[in-house]
């Protein structure tokens, strides 16, 4: 998303703070909500990626340090 959602969203929440309580309200309010909803949604999608991108180089890690050991044995059971 880009800053100018992020600034809307922002503003939206401000004027639903300080508006006096009307019917329009209760749509100002949901409109906060889903601002807010999108942002969690935004965060959580970069922590997800992040910690997929780290498992992942883990996983290729142990995989390579498996084969670098089996291949050893091999080689020592060979000889």
């Amino acid at each position: 998303m880009s800053s100018g959602v992020t600034a809307v969203c922002d503003s939206t929440v401000t004027v639903l703070l300080l508006s006096p309580l009307t019917p329009s309200f209760r749509s100002k309010f949901q409109a906060s909500f889903l601002c807010l909803k999108l942002k969690f949604q935004q965060r959580e999608t970069r922590v997800s990626s992040l910690e997929t991108n780290g498992f992942k180089q883990l996983e290729l890690e142990f995989q390579a340090y498996g084969t670098k050991v089996s291949s050893h044995e091999t080689n020592g059971l060979k000889v």
